[in-house]
């Protein structure tokens, strides 16, 4: 046996650290070399004994194995097959949908592949990674946007008058809420009908709303408390809901 390398432990780790099966097997005889952490989780295989009483092709299902001509005459022809397939459980029997990477790393003196290794991503784990990557970039585009909102709004509570930085306030409502309409009111004096200083959305705008419970505005500012409105009520004149 080759006495081991800087660059052989190098890759063992990270074979070892990889968040995706990362298999190595004989190409003849489909006897498994290794196989990472992560593959034998995915897989059901506890330890060191169960990875090598395993074949390859027993890693797929029926259905995997239909590709299995394809895969080979592409690793006898290109050096390298990619594409979808499916995987089982050998505790479950569940069938995994994976990415696949397989690809020849070593050739006997003819030429013939002699050890293969593959990559394989589970598509189960796949969408969901995808879903709170999306949600997270949401987030955080969300609060970039926010910052910018409140930071022209400073600004304009510096150097702008009063109806400049309502309509700026009721556009930046709008915007971060994620509506169509908007508008920032006045009370002339405590409980008072409620003068609307701008607004934004589909003309007629209003232009004063009923004090306390006759408005949802109007409500709103005579407790101090969110107001929300189900979908369809809202007409300045339906009952709010806290």
């Amino acid at each position: 046996m080759e006495p081991e390398t800087a660059d052989t432990r190098m890759s063992m780790l990270v074979i070892a650290h990889a968040a995706y099966l990362v298999a190595v097997a004989d190409y003849d005889t489909g006897r498994l070399i290794q196989l990472n952490p992560a593959g034998r989780c995915l897989m059901g295989l506890v330890d060191e004994a169960a990875v090598t009483a395993r074949r390859a092709p027993e890693f797929f299902t029926d259905v995997g194995l239909v590709q299995a001509p394809e895969m080979e005459a592409a690793l006898l022809e290109q050096g390298q097959w990619e594409g979808r397939s499916e995987f089982r459980n050998f505790v479950t029997g569940e069938p995994i949908p994976v990415t696949l990477s397989t690809f020849v790393i070593e050739h006997t003196e003819d030429h013939r592949p002699a050890v293969i290794a593959c990559i394989a991503q589970d598509l189960r784990t796949a969408a969901e990674h995808e879903q709170r990557l999306h949600t997270a970039l949401e987030a955080s585009a969300y609060r970039a946007r926010e910052q910018q909102v409140l930071a022209e709004l400073s600004r304009l509570a510096v150097d702008g008058d009063l109806d400049a930085v309502a309509a700026a306030a009721a556009d930046a409502a709008a915007a971060l809420v994620g509506v169509n309409c908007a508008s920032v009111s006045r009370a002339a004096e405590p409980g008072g009908t409620l003068q609307v200083l701008a607004s934004r959305g589909q003309p007629p705008a209003a232009t004063v709303f009923a004090p306390g419970p006759d408005s949802q505005p109007g409500y709103a500012a005579a407790t101090g408390e969110v107001v929300i409105c189900p979908a369809g009520s809202g007409s300045a004149g339906s009952r709010p809901q806290r």
